[in-house]
């Protein structure tokens, strides 16, 4: 899959400070998470994606970081209304396949 796209991510979950996923390490507890990827611009397959707004939440269920690895979490991605057809088509598999933690 051809990409290349530039934006800004915001994220809140129930770390305290970073996240020990980020670097590896075993969290106290699961926890939940929101992200929101807003695409400034860019293309996936040769589709502009520029504008676009993508939230993810997702359920982490363990506070080990390899089966955060091995099992992923539970959660969603939701696309703006704003996103034509064509630009859904390349952005939901964009974000299941190459953002890590979250099964449909």
């Amino acid at each position: 899959m051809a990409w290349n796209i530039k934006g800004v991510w915001h994220e809140s979950c129930a770390s305290g400070g970073h996240c020990a996923f980020y670097f590896g390490r075993d969290r106290e507890g699961p926890c939940k998470q929101f992200v929101l990827y807003q695409i400034e611009e860019g293309q996936i397959e040769g589709v502009d994606v520029g504008g676009v707004l993508v939230v993810g939440i997702a359920d982490i269920y363990s506070n080990k970081f390899s089966e955060l690895v091995s099992r992923g979490a539970e959660g969603a991605y939701y696309i703006s209304d704003s996103a034509t057809e064509e630009q859904r088509k390349v952005i939901e598999p964009f974000f299941i396949n190459n953002l890590p933690g979250i099964s449909l």
